[in-house]
């Protein structure tokens, strides 16, 4: 993914970004 979020490294690179 192209921004590393702590659910993304926890999931093995699932992409989840929050709403800003």
């Amino acid at each position: 993914s192209p921004r590393l979020t702590t659910m993304e490294w926890r999931n093995g690179g699932t992409s989840i970004h929050w709403p800003s």
